[in-house]
């Protein structure tokens, strides 16, 4: 399910960037990054606060700094300027 959720939001990403005049796949590469280095930053801070047998709790913090990591690139590509190209 992860994955699917990441691959959905690559393409929004990679849209977002085409009408801001940017490189899709330079934004989406950055997205990818970002998102599983929050997950698995996430997940560690998860099993600290925890414990590894509370999978469900420390997987939701995960997931949910994933969607952080997204919701930060998107809010980048938001501020920049639209491009003047027809698409």
């Amino acid at each position: 399910m992860d994955i699917l959720v990441l691959i959905f939001l690559a393409y929004q990403i990679g849209n977002l960037a085409l009408r801001k005049g940017e490189a899709a796949g330079k934004w989406r590469l950055t997205l990818v990054i970002a998102w599983i280095a929050a997950e698995v930053i996430g997940g560690i801070i998860g099993i600290i606060i925890f414990g590894m047998d509370n999978t469900i709790s420390w997987l939701l913090i995960a997931w949910g700094c994933a969607l952080t990591a997204y919701f930060v690139v998107k809010n980048y590509l938001d501020k920049l300027p639209d491009a003047d190209i027809d698409l």
